[in-house]
């Protein structure tokens, strides 16, 4: 999993290099880098295909124990009212947000970001990474912090260039790992979400992602988003195979 030599690598960022060249847990190194920022907590999240005849699954890693936020972020799809996503699809730079930047945009925002907070997050830095291949990934940085004063948000200004290197030397790494068999998708063997059923439900029927999405009203690329956490669950190859996994279950009945 040799990235380069650790002599092109900037030093901050050497002992996350140094320890997954040694195959050591490197846990520890991208925590102590997400508190060196100056944050409580780092989430990175990624679809892709872990072989080349497979459709993309989605991977997690976190560094604190907020698994329970996870359950419940997936189980009620809250990836549809998240206003981190929205924005890092819109763009390739790093957005700071508080609470103050982001409630009343609408109901179910503020509903989203209240829930984020009784987690302790309630501030932070969404980093979107794009590779060469195109895929999309999130590397987020959190606190508990619901504002930032003049002299945070100076400070977290002037490391936006270092998080946004830290987010793509980890996805590196991360692919790598995936690629090697080292990595497992984290969402493997978990029960479907409601919504991730009727997304799968249709598809039974034959209804295309894009009339999944004029159907609930969502956008394709959530539609993809769903049916990367199916085929993870299920550990299909592919959405024909999540159908007939489904079908056979009776995750799904038609």
């Amino acid at each position: 999993m040799t990235v380069q030599p650790l002599d092109g690598v900037p030093s901050r960022l050497q002992p996350l290099v140094a320890a997954a060249n040694r195959g050591d847990d490197i846990a520890p190194v991208v925590d102590s880098l997400a508190k060196s920022f100056g944050f409580d907590g780092f989430l990175y999240g990624v679809s892709l295909s872990p072989k080349p005849d497979t459709e993309s699954r989605q991977y997690v890693y976190l560094t604190w124990p907020a698994w329970e936020l996870v359950r419940i972020y997936d189980e009620n799809a809250l990836i549809e009212v998240d206003p981190r996503v929205q924005d890092i699809l819109q763009g390739v730079v790093p957005q700071l947000w508080t609470q103050a930047s982001y409630r009343g945009r609408s109901a179910t925002v503020d509903a989203f970001l209240d829930v984020m907070r009784s987690y302790g997050i309630a501030s932070g830095v969404a980093c979107p990474i794009r590779d060469l291949r195109g895929r999309t990934a999130l590397l987020s940085l959190s606190s508990g912090l619901s504002r930032n004063d003049e002299v945070r948000h100076k400070m977290l200004v002037e490391s936006l260039g270092d998080i946004m290197l830290f987010g793509l030397y980890f996805h590196e790494l991360f692919v790598r790992g995936i690629a090697n068999d080292t990595v497992a998708a984290h969402l493997q063997g978990q029960k479907l979400s409601t919504r991730e059923r009727e997304c799968l439900t249709m598809a039974a029927h034959g209804l295309s992602g894009e009339d999944a999405a004029q159907r609930l009203a969502i956008s394709l690329r959530t539609v993809q988003h769903h049916f990367d956490s199916i085929r993870s669950k299920l550990g299909a190859a592919n959405r024909m195979e999540a159908v007939a996994i489904g079908l056979r279950t009776g995750i799904i009945v038609i």
